[in-house]
Formats: C-alpha cells, sequence, structure tokens
C-alpha cells in the first residue's frame, strides 16, 4: 500500500485482505530523493491528507526532471507507459521465477530461502534491476523490491488414463540483446546471444507416494557468432559477416557461459537453412563447431 505526500512517498507491505505484515516501512524523499526504512513503533505514517492507494509491488524508481522541463516529464510517462502495456511481464511474491526449478532443487538452501527475492534472483532475467538499484542500496530494503520477469507463462490440466498432472510451461527472456528480428542479431563479445531464452516444461504429479515435479529445459539465441543482417526493402536481407571478426573466440566465450550455468552435454540444433541466403551462416557455424571441437557441444543441422 502507498501513502502519497506532498514531501514523501511511503510504502507499506500489506497482504490481499489489507493485513499488516511488518511493522517496517519505506519511506522515500521526494525532495532529497533519500530512502530509508522506518519502524512503525518509532514513527508513524502520517495518514493526514495521504493519498492512499493499493499498489501490486514496487518495480523501481525514476528521477523526474524539473517542473520547468514539465515536457520531458510527460515525454517519459508516455515512454514508461508504453513498454509497461507491452504483453508478458510476470512476476511473484512467493517463487522465485527467474531460477529453473532443477537449480531452485539443488541450491535452494535455507540460507538462500532466506535471502530476498531480489537478492537471488538470475540477473540475466529480471528487466527491472536497473530501476531498483536505488532502492537496493539502502539496507534492510530489499524485501520491498519486486523483481520481474519477461517472457510467457502457462498451465494446464491433464488427464491421460485416469492419471492427473498438471503441465506448466515459463520462458523467461534474458535483458541482455534483446531486440526486434533483424536489428539484433549474433552474439556480442562477451557471449551473450541475441534474443536469448530460457523455456522450462515443468510436469506436476500427485498420487498416493505423495507431489512429484519433474522439469526439462532448453535455451534459444541467435546464432553465436559475430553477424549482422540489416533491415532494408528485402524482405529477408542478406546476413553479414566480417573476415576481421574472431568468431572462435565469440562462440567459445558463449558455450563457456552456458557450461557454467547449465552444465551438462550442450546440443546445437541449427534451424538456419542450408541452401539459399542463410548458408553462409550456417557453414560458418559447423566450421567454429569443429575448430573449436569443445568435448560438451554437439552441433545438428535442420532444414
Amino acid at each position: 500500500m502507498t501513502y502519497t505526500l506532498p514531501e514523501k512517498f511511503y510504502l507499506e507491505p500489506r497482504d490481499r485482505e489489507g493485513n499488516l505484515l511488518s511493522h517496517q516501512y519505506l519511506e522515500i524523499d521526494r525532495h532529497s530523493n533519500h530512502i530509508r526504512v522506518s519502524n512503525a513503533s518509532e514513527s508513524r505514517i502520517p495518514l493526514t491528507d495521504a493519498d492512499i492507494q493499493y499498489i501490486h509491488g514496487l518495480l523501481g524508481i525514476i528521477p523526474i526532471v524539473s517542473e520547468k522541463q514539465i515536457w520531458y516529464n510527460r515525454h517519459f510517462t508516455e515512454m514508461l507507459q508504453s513498454v509497461l502495456t507491452i504483453t508478458g511481464f510476470y512476476f511473484s511474491y512467493s517463487i522465485d521465477l527467474s531460477r529453473s526449478l532443477q537449480w531452485l532443487s539443488e541450491n535452494g538452501t535455507p540460507q538462500f530461502k532466506e535471502t530476498s527475492m531480489i537478492d537471488r534472483a538470475d540477473d540475466r532475467f529480471i528487466w527491472n534491476a536497473f530501476l531498483l538499484s536505488q532502492i537496493r542500496s539502502v539496507k534492510n530494503s530489499e524485501r520491498f523490491a519486486l523483481p520481474v520477469i519477461h517472457g510467457f507463462y502457462g498451465e494446464v490440466l491433464h488427464c491421460i488414463n485416469g492419471h492427473q498432472f498438471k503441465l506448466s510451461l515459463i520462458s523467461r527472456r534474458s535483458k541482455y540483446r534483446a531486440g526486434v528480428r533483424f536489428y539484433k542479431r549474433g552474439v556480442s563479445s562477451d557471449g551473450h546471444p541475441a534474443n536469448f531464452v530460457e523455456t522450462e516444461q515443468i510436469v506436476e504429479t500427485i498420487s498416493g507416494r505423495g507431489r512429484r515435479l519433474t522439469s526439462f529445459l532448453q535455451t534459444r539465441g541467435s546464432i553465436p557468432l559475430l553477424w549482422s543482417q540489416k533491415p532494408n526493402l528485402k524482405w529477408q536481407p542478406m546476413p553479414t559477416m566480417k573476415a576481421s571478426d574472431d568468431q572462435l573466440t565469440a562462440y567459445i566465450r558463449h558455450f563457456e557461459n552456458q557450461r557454467k550455468i547449465y552444465g551438462g552435454v550442450h546440443v546445437i540444433v541449427n534451424l538456419v537453412n542450408q541452401t539459399g541466403r542463410e548458408k553462409k551462416i550456417g557453414s560458418e557455424l559447423e566450421r567454429i563447431v569443429q575448430q573449436a571441437n569443445l568435448n560438451y557441444v554437439r552441433c545438428v543441422s535442420l532444414s
């Protein structure tokens, strides 16, 4: 719940029924931008003339310019609203949506569970991490920060041969090198491919032996080489690569990152056409795969 006054914002944690969850609240000075965590037992929120609103959570803080530049504020507000109207943003108060079920099962120690949601999240998939940076710099304020992912979530109930199960699908889109088709291609020098997505399929069953969960994880992204495909008037622009680019280093760095995060053996499913405009990219990928000769990477081309 937020209390808005001319001098300050106050954020108070309450549940859906309006019950108070903690005596601590977040206090934000609107003039100095100073943030602190206060205790209601020491200093109560001034309710007189306060504008009170129920909110789902705090996405972050965006500083605005002075009143002399009010047009910029309106412009920034419109830009922010246009972003927030994009579908695919998800958050949870109790489940870390940025982590896979396997990762949580292997790393879900008591100490980890006591850590705030934002501090234990996978930074690759937290789209409002920068907006929360000012809040996180204040001691004991982490639990007021609500991490948000971008992607997809859906679940359905099924029954096969009398056995019921729930099928869930969650896709986590990386914030690194995200962009529209053609404008974002290839991999960055630090190993981040364009439009990287981690997709997890979860099957949950409940029987006399209790609740069981299984998970299957796969990732997708632009071909991890240094290449571009600048849009023009053609239906499908010609992909281009520079002879001076160090493709081998970029490729190895990407899969070193993948192995560090996911472990195991990685199978590249190459979906580019083996003929036409995409042939050059596909052939270069196969050449780099053979040259790198990483014992934990295999490549399968489908066309």
